[in-house]
């Protein structure tokens, strides 16, 4: 990697080692069994949750209850954590946004939580985005069947890192506004497909018709314009 003034060239586990940040892993079986599990309640972030970026909580995601949440509070998710799956696509990670909605970290899940201020940690999660980690992760990944994630390959991760704070901010809130605009255009293309979807249902039974045409159209099977021949084949 190209030496660059004002930026260091240093591993994941070299931040952890410097007390910048922290890594947790989900309870296990032990710690959580599963008849803590609830049908209402905290979210628990665990694979499925953990989209290309971001978290989705489904109606199938299991809860735990706020007494749980509380006894085992070094599970909790905060603000600004990043979490990854540690098994299946462990290319993927997500920031927990700032929400009222309280997250609890899955057994099958991973968080790094920085807690230093010479870090952002809206930078560190562009950087472990970027298809330079991500190819990483998958490379390095464990398990043959399934893909496997572990502290010791988190920890290797390489990055590259501005030493001044205002550059990784004015980095991110780059990347920031470009996730803004393909939200919006996302939600606009779904807008017009079903624009489209409502117009084909009104043009194609003859509701509504385009200018310049009138008078009574027919009802027809598409049999009517198909002519049908099947070949008697051989069974060999």
């Amino acid at each position: 990697m190209v030496k660059i003034s004002g930026w260091k060239s240093k591993t994941l586990g070299t931040l952890i080692d410097e007390g910048k940040i922290v890594i947790q892993t989900g309870p296990f079986g032990t710690v959580l069994s599963a008849k803590e599990f609830v049908k209402y309640g905290i979210p628990v972030v665990a694979v499925r949750e953990i989209r290309e970026g971001y978290i989705q909580i489904f109606d199938e995601t299991p809860c735990v209850s706020m007494e749980t949440y509380n006894r085992l509070s070094k599970y909790n998710l905060a603000t600004n954590d990043l979490v990854f799956a540690r098994k299946g696509n462990v290319e993927r990670s997500a920031l927990i946004p700032l929400t009222k909605t309280k997250y609890f970290l899955g057994s099958d899940g991973i968080c790094l939580r920085v807690i230093t201020k010479n870090l952002l940690p809206q930078y560190l999660f562009y950087a472990i985005q970027s298809n330079t980690v991500r190819s990483f992760l998958i490379q390095n990944a464990y398990g043959t069947t399934m893909a496997g994630l572990n502290e010791k390959i988190l920890s290797a991760i390489p990055l590259f890192l501005p030493v001044d704070i205002d550059e990784q901010s004015a980095i991110a809130e780059t990347f920031s506004d470009i996730d803004r605009l393909i939200s919006s255009l996302q939600k606009l293309i779904e807008k017009k497909k079903a624009i489209k979807q409502g117009t084909m249902q009104e043009l194609l039974t003859g509701k509504k018709r385009l200018p310049g045409f009138s008078g009574k159209r027919k009802r027809k099977k598409l049999g009517n314009y198909i002519n049908l021949t099947i070949e008697k084949q051989e069974i060999v």
